[in-house]
C-alpha cells in the first residue's frame, strides 16, 4: 500500500498517439487543400478528399462526445482554410497581373496554377519575365503558407451556458490523460483509500488555484473529517470549466494526491521561485515544440504550392530547433517528447525515412541528428560513443554504465550547442585527490567514485541547519574558560570561515541540480570552452594571441570582479569565488542548468561562447 500514498498524474506522452492522430489530421487537410488548390482541382473533388481524411480520423476516436467536437472542428477549419488558402492565390496572381502586361499576354489567367505552369518554367529556362514579380510572389504565398501552418482548429465547448474554445490538439490531450488518471485513481481506491490531499504551490495556473490545497474525497463523498470539509474529488479533476482540464488531469499539471491521515495538512512542497522556474522550463519547451510543429507543416504547404527551394530553407531550421529542444530539455532534467513535434504518422512509420535521409544527404551544410539519445548497454559500447567527443576513451573500472550514458549524452547535447576541437582523452581515473572532475584544452578527467556512486541532490537547508549549529557549538567552546591561546584562536578562524560559507547559497552549482553528475560534467566542459575558445587558464591556445580572445578574458575578468563587489556571487557558489576560471565554469553550469543569472554575466557568457 506504501506505492499508493501519492498518486502522480500520467507523464504526458500518455497521450502520444492521440496527439500524433490529430496532427495527421490537420497536415493532411491542410496539405491537400493547398496542393489541390494549385494544381487547378474543382472544388467538389477537394470537398470529397477532405470529408474522408476527417472521416478517417474520427474512426479512430472511441469517445463519441469527443468524436463529434472533432469532426466538427476539423470541417469548420476545413472551410476557412480553403476560403483564404483560394482568396490567397487569386489575390497573388490577380496583383501580378496588374503589375505587368507582359505576363498577361503570355497568356496566364487569374487561375491559381497560372505561375506554376506558366511562368515558373520559362523562368527556369533562363527566360527573364521579371524576377522582382516572382520575388513578390513567393513572398506572399510564403507568408500566407507560414500563418496557414501556425493556424490551429478549435473545439467549440459549451458548459453552463457558457462557450469557449481550444485547439483541438489540447482537447484530445485533456480527454485521454483525465481518461488515464480515472483508471490509475480506481486502483488508489480499490487500495482503501478515499480522502486524498491536492498538493499546493504558490504561483499555479488558474484553474487549479481553486482546487489546491484541500481535502477530496475520491468516491465522491461530501462531509467534514476533523472538521475539514472534503467534496468529491471528480469537481476538481472536471475543473472550472468542467471538461476535464482540472486538477492532476489538465493540461500540464503538476499537481499530485496525497492520501489523507487523521491531523494531516496538506503539503507546501516547493518555493515561488522553484515554481517560476518550472513553470518557465514548460513554457519553453512548448514554445519549442509549437514551433517545430509549425515550421514542419510549412515546409509541407511550401512543398505542395511548388516552393521547393523554401521548403528546404524550412527543413534546416526545424531540424536544428528540433536538437535545440532535445538540448534544453535534458539540460533541464525533462524529458524529449517527439509526439508533440510530429506532424504526421509518417514520422512514425518510417515511410518517410529514406526520402529523409536522402534529403539530408543532398542538402549541403546539414548535419544535425534529429534522433534521440541512444544509451549504451554495456561499458564498451559506453566508450565507443564517446569517441565521438574524443580520440581515446578509457572507461575501465567503471560499473555503472548508467551513469556513462550521463556523461556521454551531456557531451553529445554540449558539443552540438557548443563545438570544440575533439578532445585527446576523456577518461575516468582512480585518485586520491579531493575533485569530482577536472579538464583542461585537451581532456576531461572524471573521478571514477563519481560515476560509480553518482552524487545526489544536496539539501540546502540542511546544510545550513548544520553551519548553524556548528557555529553555535564553536561559540560554546570560546565561552569556556580553560582554552589555550591557540586554540581560542582556532575556533575564531573556524567560526569565521563556517559564517563566510553561510553567505553562499551553495558549494558549486551541482549541488543544487536535480542531475548534479551532468552539472559537474558541464562544469568541465566550460573549462574546456574557456581554454579552447579564448585561452582562459593555465592551458593556453593558439587564441592567445587573438584580439577576440584577449577581449573574451577581459570580460571574464569583469564579470568576476563585478560579482564579488555586488555580492551576486553568492548566489553562484562559494566554488566560483576562488578563481576567474572556476567562476567562468561554474557560470556555465548554471547556464546549462536554466537558472538565471544577472544581466553581465549572461552578456559575458553570450558574448565569450562565440568561437
Amino acid at each position: 500500500m506504501s506505492d499508493l500514498r501519492s498518486f502522480t498524474p500520467v507523464e504526458p506522452n500518455v497521450a502520444g498517439k492521440a496527439l500524433i492522430a490529430v496532427q495527421t489530421a490537420i497536415t493532411k487537410i491542410k496539405e491537400a487543400i493547398v496542393g489541390n488548390v494549385v494544381k487547378g482541382v474543382s472544388e467538389d473533388e477537394i470537398t470529397r478528399q477532405l470529408n474522408k481524411i476527417i472521416s478517417d480520423f474520427c474512426k479512430t476516436i472511441d469517445n463519441e462526445a469527443l468524436r463529434e467536437q472533432n469532426r466538427k472542428a476539423l470541417v469548420t477549419a476545413a472551410k476557412k482554410w480553403y476560403y483564404t488558402t483560394t482568396r490567397t492565390f487569386e489575390t497573388v496572381n490577380r496583383n501580378l497581373l496588374s503589375m505587368s502586361g507582359n505576363i498577361y499576354r503570355i497568356g496566364v489567367g487569374n487561375d491559381s496554377k497560372s505561375y506554376f505552369n506558366t511562368i515558373r518554367p520559362m523562368h527556369d529556362r533562363g527566360i527573364n519575365i521579371g524576377k522582382p514579380l516572382i520575388a513578390d510572389y513567393k513572398r506572399s504565398v510564403r507568408l500566407a503558407m507560414k500563418a496557414l501552418a501556425a493556424d490551429p482548429p478549435l473545439v467549440v465547448t459549451r458548459k453552463d451556458g457558457a462557450v469557449y474554445k481550444v485547439p483541438i490538439r489540447n482537447r484530445a490531450e485533456m480527454v485521454v490523460r483525465y481518461d488515464a488518471n480515472v483508471k490509475d485513481l480506481q486502483k488508489f481506491a480499490q487500495s482503501g483509500v478515499d480522502l486524498v490531499w491536492t498538493s499546493q504551490h504558490p504561483n499555479c495556473s488558474p484553474r487549479c488555484k481553486d482546487f489546491q490545497g484541500k481535502l477530496w474525497s475520491i468516491s465522491g463523498k461530501s462531509g467534514k473529517a476533523n472538521g475539514i470539509t472534503y467534496r468529491p474529488l471528480s469537481e476538481a479533476l472536471q475543473g472550472k470549466l468542467k471538461d476535464g482540464n482540472g486538477i492532476i488531469t489538465g493540461y500540464n499539471c503538476r499537481h499530485r494526491l496525497i492520501e489523507y491521515t487523521e491531523g494531516s495538512r496538506p503539503p507546501q512542497e516547493l518555493s515561488e521561485a522553484q515554481i517560476k522556474k518550472e513553470y518557465a522550463i514548460d513554457k519553453k519547451q512548448r514554445a519549442y515544440e509549437n514551433n517545430i510543429r509549425h515550421m514542419k507543416t510549412n515546409e509541407r504547404l511550401l512543398r505542395a504550392a511548388g516552393d521547393d527551394e523554401g521548403a528546404k530553407q524550412l527543413r534546416r531550421k526545424w531540424r536544428k530547433a528540433t536538437l535545440l529542444y532535445q538540448a534544453y530539455s535534458f539540460r533541464n532534467g525533462r524529458a524529449y517528447y517527439p509526439d508533440r513535434c510530429t506532424i504526421d504518422d509518417t514520422e512514425v512509420t518510417g515511410k518517410n525515412a529514406n526520402f529523409e535521409k536522402d534529403l539530408q544527404n543532398k542538402e549541403s551544410g546539414v548535419t544535425i541528428d534529429t534522433q534521440n539519445f541512444v544509451p549504451a548497454t554495456t561499458i564498451k559500447e559506453a566508450e565507443e560513443q564517446a569517441k565521438e567527443f574524443s580520440e581515446n576513451v578509457n572507461y575501465s573500472g567503471v560499473k555503472n554504465v548508467d551513469a556513462l550514458n550521463t556523461v556521454n549524452q551531456t557531451l553529445k547535447q554540449l558539443t552540438t550547442e557548443f563545438p570544440i576541437d575533439k578532445l585527446e582523452t576523456i577518461s575516468a581515473i582512480k585518485t586520491r585527490e579531493n575533485f569530482a572532475a577536472r579538464a583542461n584544452s585537451k581532456k576531461i578527467e572524471i573521478n571514477i567514485k563519481e560515476i560509480n556512486n553518482p552524487p545526489q541532490k544536496q539539501d540546502l537547508e540542511k546544510r545550513r541547519a548544520l553551519y548553524t549549529e556548528k557555529i553555535k557549538e564553536y561559540k560554546q567552546k570560546l565561552s569556556e574558560s580553560g582554552n589555550s591561546r591557540g586554540y581560542q584562536k582556532l575556533l575564531k578562524s573556524e567560526i569565521a570561515r563556517i559564517q563566510e560559507s553561510l553567505k553562499y547559497k551553495r558549494w558549486g552549482v551541482s549541488d543544487s541540480s536535480d542531475n548534479p553528475l551532468s552539472t559537474i560534467i558541464a562544469h568541465e566542459y566550460g573549462h574546456v570552452l574557456a581554454k579552447q575558445y579564448f585561452g582562459l587558464g593555465e592551458y593556453q591556445s593558439t587564441y592567445e594571441t587573438e584580439v577576440r580572445g584577449q577581449r573574451s578574458r577581459i570580460l571574464v575578468e569583469s564579470a568576476y570582479l563585478k560579482a564579488k563587489e555586488t555580492g551576486d556571487i553568492y548566489n553562484i557558489s562559494q566554488y566560483a569565488s576562488g578563481r576567474k576560471g572556476e567562476f567562468f565554469a561554474e557560470c556555465f553550469a548554471a547556464h546549462i542548468n536554466g537558472e538565471q543569472l544577472p544581466d553581465y554575466i549572461e552578456k559575458m557568457l553570450k558574448e565569450t561562447l562565440k568561437k
